[in-house]
């Protein structure tokens, strides 16, 4: 049995289970670029949702906050949302600021 690892329906990589030997196939620059940028670009959303989550109580009705602060955390969490919008390097991620307690 072979399983085949592919990025965008193109296989790059071949593995043999009976022999246990990988087989890889060649791979454009280019897509080697946008398939490591993908994989950056999925660590940025990662973290990005990390820091979402950990503010997710700010935005319940009986969080223990003033209005202001609550629109603060709304407009940060908004910004942190945007983040993957056009991102164009994920090595050059520009994160906003949290507001603070």
């Amino acid at each position: 049995m072979v399983i085949s690892f592919k990025h965008n329906d193109k296989t790059y990589l071949n593995y043999n289970i009976e022999s246990d030997e990988f087989a890889t196939l060649a791979i454009p620059d280019a897509e080697k670029l946008l398939i490591v940028k993908n994989a950056k670009t999925d660590i940025v959303r990662k973290d990005r949702n990390d820091l979402l989550a950990q503010t997710d109580w700010t935005q319940m009705p009986d969080a223990p906050l003033a209005t202001e602060k609550k629109t603060e955390f709304a407009e940060y969490r908004q910004a942190l949302r945007d983040i993957t919008n056009n991102l164009d390097n994920p090595n050059e991620v520009t994160w906003p600021t949290p507001p603070t307690l």
